[in-house]
């Protein structure tokens, strides 16, 4: 027999399995694609900010300062504008014209006087090494402008209390409340987000900890003042360079002085050694001619005794009285040899004094290798050591 053909096709029923199931793969998919392109979207903020943060540390170092901010898009600072715009992406050397759209903004809080200014956009000589002694001292200021001097804005910012003007971060958990104040701050906005911290005009940024919500998913990344302290390794350098290598070099210069003062007292002791011993060698004659006076004493009275013994009639009363003076001939001929031994051991004394006098003066007055000449020599080799270590800043 021959049959009819028959075809086959889907069902109602099977047709609608089919349509549900590709539209609940349709949708997955869609979500998948939003939230790949979402999270693509914020990595690439983060990598954006990462780089421009890497930039201006390396600016920060080389130039010992931070940039302004760009007054546009195109990437070239601007130090006439305010403390907050555009991120200077050309300034920095970031080849990448997308960093733009990030939004920057530096610390600058200026003074008229150097040493409190914490404007972080101007290179000045900020850290003066220390004066101890205006005769022997460095000086207040040398002129250098280096990574030092930048280390001392961001300490006289450490110690500035907090200011709403200046570049500031909000509170995570509160976002209208300012904390505090940073060094600089980067935000790279959502461009589906039409309110965004990138068209913000104010001075102040939102916590990098602030969580994301479907209103807020800006990235941002805060600088604070110690953090960028750590970072250019300033504590390895600021106290050395600024204070020790200074007050070595004053203290050598102390020295100097004191070699030198050193020296004169040496020369006087040398004239006062050179007086005893011409004191002493007026004692020793005076000591002689008290000898021969005690001698010629003595033998006066010896001959008036024999005189007066040859005729006992005629000098009786004359005789009678002599013993009494032979004796005082003879104490004081003892007296001036006590005076003579006393005389020649000064005499010997003042001798050794003015030849330790005369020796150390001839060692320390010696013109290539006396000590003043010597202190001389380091405090001018200390001095230029802390005047180059003030040059080379915190570069090793």
């Amino acid at each position: 027999m021959n049959h009819p053909s028959r075809q086959r096709g889907l069902t109602l029923i099977e047709l609608a399995v089919t349509l549900a199931i590709l539209g609940i793969a349709a949708i997955v998919l869609v979500r998948w694609m939003a939230t790949r392109q979402s999270e693509d979207a914020l990595q690439y903020r983060h990598d954006i900010l990462s780089r421009a943060d890497d930039a201006l540390l390396a600016y920060a170092s080389v130039h010992a300062r931070l940039p302004c901010p760009a007054s546009d898009e195109k990437g070239m600072e601007d130090c006439g504008g305010p403390a907050h715009g555009h991120l200077p992406w050309r300034t920095i050397g970031l080849p990448d014209a997308h960093a733009a759209r990030v939004r920057y903004g530096v610390l600058q809080r200026p003074d008229s006087n150097a040493r409190l200014d914490a404007d972080l956009t101007q290179a000045l000589d900020r850290a003066h090494p220390l004066r101890v002694i205006a005769s022997v001292g460095m000086p207040s200021a040398l002129g250098a402008i280096n990574g030092l001097d930048f280390c001392h804005a961001l300490r006289v910012g450490q110690r500035l209390p907090f200011s709403s003007d200046a570049v500031h971060t909000s509170s995570a958990s509160a976002p209208g409340t300012a904390t505090r104040n940073v060094a600089y701050a980067l935000a790279a906005a959502d461009p589906d987000d039409p309110v965004t911290l990138q068209n913000g005009a104010g001075p102040g940024f939102a916590s990098p900890r602030r969580a994301p919500t479907a209103e807020y998913r800006d990235e941002v990344r805060a600088v604070g003042l110690d953090e960028l302290w750590t970072r250019l390794r300033c504590g390895d350098s600021v106290a050395a360079t600024t204070y020790s290598h200074f007050d070595i070099a004053a203290a050598a210069g102390i020295d100097q002085t004191t070699m030198a003062d050193y020296e004169k007292q040496l020369e006087i002791l040398q004239l006062l050694a050179e007086s005893n011993k011409d004191s002493a060698d007026a004692g020793v004659l005076a000591a002689a001619a008290g000898i021969l006076s005690a001698t010629a004493g003595i033998t006066e009275v010896a001959s008036e005794i024999l005189k007066a013994s040859a005729n006992p009639e005629l000098f009786a009363a004359d005789l009678a009285g002599k013993p009494v003076e032979m004796g005082f001939a003879i104490a004081a001929l003892a007296t001036a040899v006590a005076a003579q031994v006393s005389a020649a051991l000064f005499q010997t004394e003042a001798e050794k004094s003015l030849n330790q006098a005369r020796g150390l003066y001839t060692r320390i007055s010696d013109p290539v290798d006396g000590l003043p000449v010597r202190a001389a020599e380091l405090a001018l080799s200390l001095r230029e050591e802390a005047e180059q270590a003030d040059l080379r800043g915190t570069a090793p």
